[in-house]
Order: structure tokens, then C-alpha cells, then sequence
């Protein structure tokens, strides 16, 4: 059946059976419409005839909330609705999840970065490309139960990395750092498991412009630094 243009309300607050056909809709006669949009014209009534076709089940359903708004204490709160998406493989009690992520900058990534160590919860997590500069404190960009060593580059913009690591982990940095090569930034530090057992974690960035031949410097100096570990 036909119906006026009067008869046709926005579909959100429509409460009676959506009509199957429209006459309104014939003024869209392509003839009246330049040949550029004829297309659109032709998708436009593909998207009515749609929406005619299933009266708007989903909106007239009565489950679906017009105009839900913001989400409020009294709709969502943290003990009623969970939203933390938790890894299904379970990981042994004595392992050690080291992870690497070039996150080209913290400071506009805090949320994505918080919510990546609460999934995974890495022992440690290695980052390059910081981006932080010296005046950025640590508890701007790290969550509960993690603590930060960090080399920042100062001079310029980019660069720049860090150790992340749980923070009953011990985790120091190395006394001796490795020459930065050729602007490469390389951050060494060491992970004292117990009194007689460490492991060496060695986070570096080589910025584009450099060859294998800086890789190379930078792999002679750590088998000379570590020869025996």
C-alpha cells in the first residue's frame, strides 16, 4: 500500500508496522536526478525496499533501546559486566613471557598499552620507539604492578626505549651500557632470577638509514661484553 509523506516518521520512533512500499519515494525518479547520481539513487532504493522488506525487526523488536545514551554507574559498573578478554592457554607456573612491540609512541597509546599487558601480563615487555621525552614521569603511562627502566631520546622526536617488568620481578640495569652506534639506542639490563642466576634483556632500536654492518658493531660489542653467557 501507498502513504503519505506525513505518514512516514523517523524509523527510530516509529511504533506501528512499517508500511512494505512507499509512494513518497517516487519523486526520486531518476529522471529528475543528474546522471552522476543515478547510482546513488539506485542504492538508496535498494536500502528502502530492504528496510520495507523486514519492517525494521530489529528497532520494533522491543529489546533494541532507540537512543541508548552513555553508559552510567547504575547500566555498567566493573562488578556487574566484565569486559577483560583473558588468554584461554594456560601458561606454566614457572615461565617467563618476554614480549617486543615497536609501539611508535606511548603517550597516545596508554589505553591499547594497559590493556595489552592485562590480557597477556608479560613478565617483561620491551619497547621501542618510545617517543617519551625525560619529562614524562613513569606513572603517566604505566598501570598497577609494573615499573619502567627507560632511555629516552632528548634531542630529537621519535626513538627511545624501555623495559616494562612486573614489578616483584628484579630487574636492574646494567652497569656497563653499550655504545650507542650510529644513533642506534640500545637499553641493557639485567633480570636476577636468583643469587646465582641472571638473565641478560637487551632492548634496541636502529633507526632507518644504518646497514647490517651497525648490526654487526652492535652484536661484537654484546659477545665481547658477554662472553660467557
Amino acid at each position: 500500500p501507498s502513504c503519505k509523506s506525513s505518514q512516514l516518521q523517523p524509523y527510530l520512533q516509529y511504533q506501528g508496522s512499517y508500511p512494505t512500499s512507499c509512494s513518497v519515494y517516487q519523486h526520486l525518479n531518476p529522471r529528475h536526478i543528474s546522471s552522476r547520481s543515478k547510482h546513488y539513487h539506485k542504492l538508496i532504493n535498494k536500502f528502502l525496499k530492504f528496510i520495507t522488506k523486514y519492517r525494521l525487526n530489529l528497532i520494533l523488536g522491543g529489546d533494541i533501546h532507540p537512543n541508548p545514551g552513555p553508559l552510567t554507574s547504575d547500566t555498567h559498573t566493573p562488578s556487574t559486566c566484565n569486559l577483560s578478554y583473558k588468554p584461554t592457554i594456560n601458561r606454566p607456573t614457572n615461565s617467563l613471557l618476554v614480549c617486543h612491540l615497536n609501539i611508535r609512541s606511548i603517550n597516545n597509546k596508554v589505553h591499547e598499552l594497559h590493556a595489552l599487558l592485562d590480557v597477556h601480563s608479560p613478565e617483561i615487555l620491551c619497547l621501542s620507539e618510545t617517543w617519551l621525552k625525560p619529562n614524562t614521569k613513569d606513572n603517566e603511562v604505566l598501570p598497577p604492578g609494573y615499573n619502567i627502566h627507560r632511555l629516552d631520546r632528548a634531542s630529537r622526536k621519535g626513538g627511545g626505549v624501555a623495559v616494562l617488568y612486573k614489578s616483584e620481578l628484579n630487574v636492574t640495569i646494567d652497569v656497563i651500557q653499550p655504545p650507542q652506534i650510529n644513533n642506534s639506542e640500545i637499553l641493557a639490563t639485567k633480570l636476577q632470577l636468583n643469587k646465582n642466576t641472571c638473565i641478560n634483556i637487551i632492548c634496541m632500536y636502529i633507526p632507518p638509514g644504518n646497514n647490517i654492518s651497525t648490526f654487526e658493531d652492535i652484536l661484537h660489542w654484546l659477545s665481547c661484553h658477554y662472553p660467557q653467557e
